[in-house]
């Protein structure tokens, strides 16, 4: 005899397979030139596990950013699979099916929490996992290797939810405390992951509010008492991310605040159009301030979200709780990206529908289960009526799965990517036209690499990457007194940006002026001690002007940040495999 907890079983096993059978592409995808290398393959702190590195994760602010726990994701891979991009995206895509298991998971305990008919309960929750696990706008976050940091966090983030509503269910003391620890600890591993982990203490305020209707006045202390925990960790998390953030982003002279709120507004109802229609999805919407900020284009999306915030607080106010409760929980969770603080110029990212969406999908299962019980009502014709029911789920489920299979092909490179992005985005950003250039200098074609690079130049130019790259291409073409007063000029207007002056120094090495190389290099170490490109071309430099002993300190001081060695320079300095002088081995 077949039992329903068999049948329970079967689905999350075919849940977990559809996800995995659609995802699965994305092991043939290369690593991107957008994050990828900086992040993960030429990374030398986590190239290595050693306590070195721990200690590295957890006090490093690289790249703006304070999440240890993906790096030690990342160093795990590189560690098991070294650069082969393959498994590294295998990783991420196995974790996205996880999180769709325990997003379903957490649909059934929601509406148990209610009291619903099993039937009901878990048509909706597999229905809405299942679209939302399928969904395109999923591709950015798992196809991404640099956003490991997005599946990881969503993981346990959703584990948290799902033990803290088995916390609440518990009878006995031993089981509460078990269940509220183990929610605790998710939260503390979603935050060492990313720092959009911070909002889950507010969506339990929300879950206490609906479906569990804690929050009463008589409960008001304890209900707060049990989510103090939660948000001291958030708190600290929070301060250690604006740390790292430190000064950095794009100013309020640049996107003034009037600009960014309303962008808030049109990202809100943005990302709910692009979960009921996605249409021309890119890695970057690049914000355009050229745009009527006080338009229609705005404006109706702002009037749209007070209008539904203010439905939602009328129906709530007559006991009909769940809209609100959907409906706040996908603000919250889109608080902490809606552009008020701007990293970079961009009005909206795929990747950020990943958490806030839930409850909207959870919202679409339960219709799909309303309909489902209705049509169970028909006494004629409920069978086909049914039956019609699943083609449609089929169907959508079909439709995403293609859509999402066209989106993974994008991520395949950084050429492809980028093209799409040039192609099809409503406002080009000069980040697409940097990063296909970077790819055809890969090639060989300079005439070419440097039209992409002016393109971006033009359509941002005080960016002193951009600049440097018309520069560095200019060099290369034979021009070298040309690049050189460029790279002068971009150290100019960031002078305290050592990776300029390794450019000018470069192009001094180049012309064999040697000694005005390490004046500019020497400054590059005092900017930036661990410099890659300062350490190297400082020991080369002295290696050339015959002086390999006043190199070889520079040489040592790169491999203690963990670079990969030079075969060429462990010749220059005699060295062996271990670092020491060879026999016999002496430098020239």
């Amino acid at each position: 005899m077949v039992t329903f907890r068999a049948v329970r079983l079967c689905a999350y096993l075919i849940l977990g397979a559809i996800v995995l059978v659609i995802f699965i592409p994305c092991v043939g995808n290369d690593f991107m030139n957008w994050d990828d290398l900086a992040f993960v393959v030429e990374n030398p702190q986590i190239s290595t596990l050693s306590l070195k590195s721990f200690v590295w994760m957890f006090t490093t602010f690289y790249q703006g950013v304070w999440h240890p726990l993906t790096w030690f994701s990342h160093a795990m891979d590189v560690a098991l699979w070294g650069a082969d991009p393959a498994y590294h995206h295998l990783v991420s895509v196995f974790i996205h099916v996880i999180t769709v298991l325990l997003v379903a998971a957490l649909f059934v305990k929601l509406q148990e929490a209610r009291g619903l008919p099993p039937e009901r309960v878990y048509i909706a929750a597999f229905t809405g996992a299942l679209l939302f696990g399928v969904h395109p706008l999923r591709v950015e976050s798992v196809a991404w290797v640099a956003e490991r940091k997005d599946v990881l966090c969503a993981m346990f983030y959703v584990a948290s939810l799902v033990f803290f509503l088995d916390y609440v269910r518990a009878t006995e003391r031993a089981q509460w405390l078990k269940y509220y620890v183990l929610s605790l600890l998710c939260l503390l591993f979603a935050l060492l992951s990313k720092p959009m982990a911070m909002t889950l203490p507010l969506v339990l305020l929300v879950f206490d509010f609906f479906p569990l209707e804690r929050l009463t006045v008589g409960s008001m202390g304890r209900v707060l008492a049990d989510k103090t925990p939660f948000i001291l960790l958030a708190a600290g998390a929070a301060t250690l991310n604006m740390a790292a953030a430190g000064t950095s982003g794009v100013p309020l002279s640049y996107v003034p605040l009037y600009m960014r709120t309303m962008n808030a507004f049109h990202s809100v109802v943005f990302y709910i159009k692009q979960s009921v229609f996605p249409q021309n999805l890119i890695p970057l919407y690049q914000m355009d301030r050229d745009l009527d900020y006080l338009g229609p284009r705005f404006v109706i999306p702002m009037l749209l979200v007070l209008g539904t915030t203010g439905a939602c607080i009328w129906r709530a106010m007559r006991s009909d709780r769940l809209w609100a409760a959907v409906w706040f929980s996908y603000l919250i969770g889109l608080s902490p990206v809606l552009g008020f603080h701007m990293s970079f110029r961009h009005a909206a990212a795929d990747r950020y529908t990943y958490l806030p969406t839930l409850g909207l999908w959870l919202l679409v299962g339960l219709a799909t289960a309303r309909i489902w019980e209705f049509l169970g009502s028909i006494h004629r014709g409920a069978l086909a009526a049914k039956a019609g029911l699943i083609a449609c789920v089929v169907a959508v489920t079909v439709a995403f799965g293609v859509h999402t299979h066209g989106q993974i092909g994008l991520w395949k490179s950084t050429e492809i990517l980028w093209r799409h992005v040039i192609d099809h985005a409503d406002y080009i950003p000069a980040l697409a036209f940097w990063a296909v250039g970077r790819e055809i200098e890969g090639k060989g074609d300079m005439d070419e690499a440097l039209k992409y690079y002016q393109t971006a130049l033009a359509l941002d130019p005080p960016n002193p990457q951009y600049a440097s790259e018309v520069a560095n291409v200019i060099a290369k073409k034979g021009d070298r007194e040309t690049a050189l007063a460029m790279f002068k000029e971009i150290a100019e207007r960031e002078p305290s940006n050592g990776d300029h002056e390794v450019n000018i120094a470069r192009m001094y090495v180049l012309m064999e002026r040697y000694d005005e190389a390490v004046q500019h290099l020497e400054k590059s170490i005092q900017l930036d001690p661990q410099s890659r490109r300062g350490l190297l071309l400082l020991a080369f430099t002295h290696v050339n002007r015959g002086e390999p002993d006043r190199g070889l300190p520079y040489y040592n001081r790169y491999l203690s940040v963990g670079y990969p060695r030079r075969a060429e320079l462990d010749r220059e300095f005699g060295l062996d495999a271990d670092g020491k002088k060879g026999a016999g081995g002496s430098p020239r």
